[in-house]
């Protein structure tokens, strides 16, 4: 039976003496929120380059004071996302899903062109 099995390969790459699992992230890497990994912004879902007409923009607003606000001054990022989470940060999310959908079905529909 060989000895190189799936199983035998993942559990090396979990647990073995140079396993992925193993490794620790860098003191200044496991400080860092998800969002600065990603390359978001730190507030995201905020977009500070949204424009007064998009229809998301009165939630990206309220979302933002939320996370400037003094009754979050202090906190952790994390804590701040936690904090202003419902109904700010949800309803950002959910008008921004709406109008991301809303402009797929646009594009659909133009690709489709008329029907016959």
């Amino acid at each position: 039976m060989p000895q190189d099995t799936y199983f035998r390969r993942a559990i090396n790459w979990m647990y073995g003496d140079d396993a992925y699992l193993q490794n620790m992230p860098t003191k200044d890497l496991g400080n860092k929120h998800i969002n600065e990994l990603l390359g978001r912004h730190p507030y995201h879902p905020y977009d500070p380059d949204m424009k007064a007409d998009n229809p998301c923009y009165q939630f990206n607003a309220l979302f933002h004071e939320c996370m400037e606000a003094d009754h979050v001054e202090g906190y952790e990022l994390y804590q701040k996302h936690v904090a202003c989470y419902f109904p700010y940060k949800v309803d950002l999310m959910k008008c921004i899903a709406q109008e991301k959908r809303r402009h797929r079905m646009e594009v659909d529909v133009l690709e489709k062109g008329p029907k016959s």
